[in-house]
């Protein structure tokens, strides 16, 4: 089958399945996606495959003849990524040891949203960073993060080191707030690259995409959804206009140039990255508000 036809096939649904035996996959873990599900799901399905998470392939990578990319929109991925850093940075770790974390993380799951870094903070007193922890607790919650990306130009002064505070920790390269689809794929240079090898999902639409994967890597799916793996706590999931149309710029790279203190660092262009995958066929345009 031509890499025309493949695409063609992927984007029509008149598709003729791959055999996933003979590819070598390379699954694009974006954080904040659904991405422990899916890693689980192509487990149970005897793929094989390599996991790229926190870490990304070259424009111009070679190594693997498939690539599987989920993605969500930018907006809710950046809530979502904050809510669970803080999550396991706040977890109760009263009586846990290195000698009975294992014990206790499997027998109390909601003390190990993120067992590596909740048994770092056991051994260390962090989780993460120290300054990425004390950025992620200078703020209540997601939205006064959002909103305060844009008063960098207060009179007030508590307002302004809110605003350069936020953007740090916007810039900083712990976990996945920094880290999302725009980072993963350069920004869309990826996508130009290798096109025709890419299945996109989403976590919108979980599970209908599950089954067009399945048809993909010719593998059998059942309807039986498996349970959450490392969800969230409940949260304030509230993002106002303000603190929305904030990360909307953000990702977008539409942000003005006054007023955006440290915005020297890198930027994940998320919102191009998916403009991109609609370009190449690879996401519906109606799906997400992609800022055209």
């Amino acid at each position: 089958m031509s890499a025309a036809s493949l695409l063609f096939a992927l984007v029509t649904g008149n598709q003729q399945p791959i055999n996933a035996t003979e590819t070598d996959v390379l699954y694009i873990h974006v954080g904040k996606t659904g991405g422990t599900f899916l890693d689980y799901w192509l487990w149970k399905q005897e793929i094989s495959f390599t996991e790229a998470h926190m870490w990304r392939p070259s424009v111009d990578d070679s190594q693997y003849s498939r690539y599987v990319v989920w993605v969500r929109d930018p907006v809710e991925r950046f809530r979502s990524a904050y809510d669970y850093s803080r999550a396991v940075i706040l977890t109760d770790t009263t009586g846990m040891t290195e000698e009975n974390f294992h014990r206790l993380c499997h027998s109390h799951t909601a003390n190990c949203l993120e067992p590596w870094w909740v048994l770092n903070k056991v051994l260390t007193g962090h989780a993460y960073d120290a300054e990425y922890e004390r950025l992620i607790l200078h703020f209540k919650d997601a939205n006064q993060v959002a909103e305060a990306l844009s008063t960098c130009a207060s009179t007030s002064a508590t307002q302004r080191e809110n605003c350069q505070l936020a953007w740090k920790l916007m810039h900083h390269p712990a976990e996945h707030i920094n880290k999302g689809v725009g980072w993963y794929l350069h920004d869309g240079a990826f996508i130009q690259e290798h096109a025709d090898r890419i299945f996109v999902g989403t976590l919108e639409n979980l599970e209908e995409d599950l089954e067009r994967l399945s048809s993909w890597l010719n593998v059998s799916h059942t309807k039986k959804m498996l349970p959450r793996i490392r969800a969230s706590p409940p949260s304030n999931r509230h993002l106002s206009y303000t603190a929305q149309a904030n990360i909307q710029a953000y990702y977008n790279k539409s942000w003005p140039a006054s007023g955006t203190a440290g915005k020297a660092d890198y930027v994940s262009a998320d919102y191009e990255a998916m403009r991109g995958l609609v370009r190449a066929g690879l996401l519906r345009a109606h799906q997400y508000d992609l800022l055209w």
